[in-house]
């Protein structure tokens, strides 16, 4: 009877070797995957942002694959825009620093649109003060979203307020957008 309580803890140990063995193994795998944050662009001047206007992220930090992925406006009425280069998963992480002028009655938001107009907006941060803030006044909104991209598809992030105007800081106002096998690493 205490061989058959000896064998099972024998197999027992072989079999957290065998799980231990197989965590070290994909852990490794996983590491030798390429880094996978695709671009990270900065806001590039001071910019002056209308209720609906899109942010302009127009200094490229890096972009991995070595074609851009962004579409710069250059013309009035076009956006700022990521157009997804193959099918893929995203994280998009996006920090802007705002001066404005808001009362209590006022709020400014964060959205990001997918393929454009229409019922594809997501909401990623609000502000609505409790009092009056003073033009100048630094509010900061940051968004995280993962999102499902096909080829062709892209997005851009615009400002919806109540205010006259937002202005963007450049130093602080910026996008990441981090592909799949990241997202995937990150979670081992």
């Amino acid at each position: 009877m205490s061989q058959n309580k000896g064998d099972r803890a024998m197999k027992q140990k072989q079999m957290i070797i065998c799980l231990m063995t197989l965590i070290i193994a994909t852990t490794f795998l996983l590491s030798c995957l390429p880094e996978k944050i695709s671009a990270k662009y900065w806001v590039n001047e001071r910019q002056i942002i209308l209720f609906g206007d899109t942010a302009n992220f127009g200094l490229k930090d890096w972009d991995d694959p070595g074609a851009d992925r962004v579409v710069l406006p250059s013309n009035p009425g076009e956006r700022w825009k990521f157009v997804a280069d193959i099918d893929m998963t995203v994280e998009i992480n996006i920090n802007l620093w705002c001066s404005v002028y808001l009362d209590e009655t006022q709020y400014i938001a964060m959205h990001l649109y997918v393929n454009g107009d229409g019922p594809s907006a997501i909401m990623l941060d609000k502000y609505s003060p409790t009092c009056i803030t003073l033009y100048g006044y630094g509010i900061y909104l940051k968004g995280a979203i993962t999102i499902k991209l096909n080829e062709g598809d892209f997005f851009d992030i615009r400002l919806l307020h109540t205010s006259t105007a937002v202005q963007l800081n450049k130093d602080y106002s910026y996008i990441e957008i981090i592909e799949d096998q990241q997202i995937l690493s990150n979670l081992l």
